[in-house]
């Protein structure tokens, strides 16, 4: 038997996006005098990017078991609601546009080791990490205004459980 087995891989792949066939009707929905929607027949496709890579290592001497993931996303003229508000009269305006600059990547750490007499413990822990880069449109004038959001996010779970004959038992904590 080998000393320990090892897996990795990457992948990427490529999606395009339809808008809604809702928001290319060359139409304007003023129902709600406040709130008037115009569509936008000049939106073009979303493109997202997707990355991600994987690596595993078990070894069968102990049972222990690591795993790494990664991916990173990215899509470029994302369909967003640009808000154009008028503090003159109370009226929004709303109108779909593609906007470019959404991403977002995230990794993680998984190790699991089994422990004891007749390894009847097992400990694992997952350590993650999250970043989202969003961006849409938002005014309170004529002028159309980029607004980004960034968001990160860190976790911790850990879990201890113990194995006696058919049944397991365990305690799990997690912190983001």
């Amino acid at each position: 038997s080998t000393a320990s087995n090892t897996e990795a891989n990457v992948k990427y792949a490529l999606n395009q996006s339809v808008p809604s066939i809702f928001y290319q009707l060359g139409t304007v929905n003023d129902a709600d005098p406040l709130n008037i929607y115009i569509n936008n027949p000049d939106l073009q496709h979303s493109l997202t990017h997707n990355l991600s890579a994987r690596f595993s290592r078990f070894w069968n001497s102990t049972l222990r078991n690591l795993v790494v993931n990664a991916s990173y996303s990215h899509t470029d003229r994302a369909v967003a609601q640009a808000h154009f508000y008028d503090r003159n009269t109370g009226v929004s305006t709303w109108i779909p546009h593609n906007i470019d600059g959404n991403w977002n990547a995230n990794g993680s750490v998984q190790f699991t080791q089994p422990f004891g007499k007749n390894r009847a413990f097992q400990m694992q822990s997952t350590t993650g990490i999250s970043f989202i880069h969003s961006v849409d449109y938002a005014t309170d004038s004529e002028m159309l205004e980029r607004n980004v959001v960034d968001n990160l996010r860190l976790s911790e779970q850990f879990s201890l459980s113990y194995r006696t004959g058919k049944h397991s038992f365990g305690i799990r904590a997690g912190l983001s």
